[in-house]
């Protein structure tokens, strides 16, 4: 992945990764293990912008297959490591602070 790509060409690498990622999620991670930790990241980095929102069907069904894996994996180690694209949502919001956005 070049630094110089814009972003509608990120936006389709990622959303193509991420597709490829759901349908052999055994053999990327294979690859990626090989890969030294910052082109892991990078990798991850993209796919986890491709994925999508923290509840969508494909991250879902990617982070399942990563549970699966052993707890010394790179890439799991590494997708944990990450810097999320997408942040996790706290689903629990108190009633001051719906009260807030109101």
């Amino acid at each position: 992945m070049s630094p110089y790509v814009d972003g509608v060409s990120e936006e389709v690498y990622a959303g193509v990764i991420a597709e490829w990622a759901n349908k052999n999620p055994s053999f990327l991670v294979s690859i990626l293990n090989r890969q030294n930790p910052s082109m892991r990241q990078s990798v991850l980095s993209s796919l986890d912008f491709g994925l999508g929102a923290t509840n969508s069907h494909q991250r879902q069904k990617f982070e399942n297959f990563l549970q699966r894996l052993s707890s010394d994996n790179p890439t799991l180690r590494d997708w944990h490591r990450r810097n999320r694209v997408y942040p996790k949502v706290n689903t629990k919001l108190s009633t001051k602070s719906i009260l807030m956005w109101l």
